[in-house]
């Protein structure tokens, strides 16, 4: 596997991209989307259970994702 530590500068820029990707999910995204949530489903339970099984269902998705770029690399 090739290692992404800042050495191979064939994955520059995909690690900076991803380094930010982090940075704007955890100062912007997520607050958004919490908020988002709380005004879609309030105290419905039925939708936030729904909610829940969408979470699941993309964060497989996008394990998925990153399985098949690992893979590339190698």
């Amino acid at each position: 596997m090739i290692a992404v530590d800042g050495k191979n500068d064939r994955l520059a820029t995909f690690r900076d991209y991803v380094a930010r990707h982090i940075e704007v999910d955890g100062e912007q995204h997520t607050p958004m989307a919490m908020q988002m949530v709380a005004d879609l489903c309030g105290d419905d339970t039925v939708k936030l259970d729904a909610c829940a099984e969408a979470v699941i269902t993309a964060l497989r998705a996008r394990a998925r994702l990153w399985d098949g770029i690992v893979a590339a690399l190698d």
